[in-house]
């Protein structure tokens, strides 16, 4: 029984001589190192889109960027389909859980803050347990604190609200 392959999209690589783009379903684009492209070229990848990070991840029975770097992998600019060297680290999933940018449902404007009862409390995860770091007049003061906390807790992993 013949194979089910999805058609990809034409694509027109990059002049980038150290960078490919590797085609998937929905119009999507995998950037890859070129040295990795060959290899990563012989699988038929698709384009799976995730709602908790409402985006897409180039996907087969596994994940591109966990197959290039041998284990879980953390993509460090947030682009999911960013799947260069450079961009990705070895992960567990509490510190790939830390890299995560602000949600779409977020009110506040900021990573752990929230209104409650006339203040704007800041708050954190630490073993998977909510902290609450105080209660702030200003939403920004909040950020801050939490910043200050999650630099912390969570090193290089840390999503800040007011990047350095």
């Amino acid at each position: 029984m013949p194979k089910y392959r999805k058609n990809r999209h034409s694509i027109t690589q990059p002049s980038d001589p150290s960078i490919r783009l590797i085609p998937l379903t929905h119009g999507q684009n995998a950037i890859v190192d070129a040295k990795d492209f060959e290899f990563l070229s012989q699988f038929n990848w698709t384009a799976v889109w995730s709602d908790s990070t409402k985006s897409y991840y180039a996907k087969r029975t596994f994940s591109m960027h966990e197959l290039i770097l041998g284990q879980m992998a953390d993509h460090q600019n947030h682009d999911t389909l960013d799947n260069r060297r450079r961009n990705l680290r070895h992960s567990t999933v509490a510190t790939n859980m830390w890299n995560r940018p602000i949600r779409a449902d977020n009110t506040s404007g900021f990573i752990g803050v929230n209104f409650h009862k006339g203040k704007w409390n800041a708050r954190i995860s630490v073993n998977g347990k909510r902290k609450h770091l105080g209660d702030f007049k200003t939403p920004e003061e909040a950020a801050r604190a939490r910043d200050k906390a999650v630099k912390e807790l969570h090193g290089e992993f840390a999503v800040l609200n007011f990047p350095e």
